[in-house]
């Protein structure tokens, strides 16, 4: 993934490392977030949110209940954060 790309294609978070995404749909990440070394979140378009427990290249969704587009997050005091759209 690449936070803040205008691609919809997932990328990576470290140079030639494709994450793999717990579903097949296709949607922009606007933002990455870890809030300890390994564990972190990525929010995009159309209220997604992926969590990665381990640094490791699988993300999972996570529910939200908003449709809008999240640009923004902060995981200062993970796993509480915040995001914003």
């Amino acid at each position: 993934m690449v936070a803040g790309s205008n691609s919809n294609a997932p990328a990576n978070l470290r140079g030639g490392f494709s994450s793999k995404i717990s579903h097949a749909r296709r949607f922009r990440m606007n933002d990455v977030g870890f809030g300890k070394f390994s564990e972190g979140w990525a929010v995009g378009d159309d209220g997604q949110i992926l969590h990665n427990q381990d640094g490791g290249p699988i993300w999972t969704a996570q529910r939200t209940s908003t449709g809008r587009n999240l640009i923004d997050l902060d995981m200062k005091f993970a796993p509480l954060g915040w995001a914003v759209a």
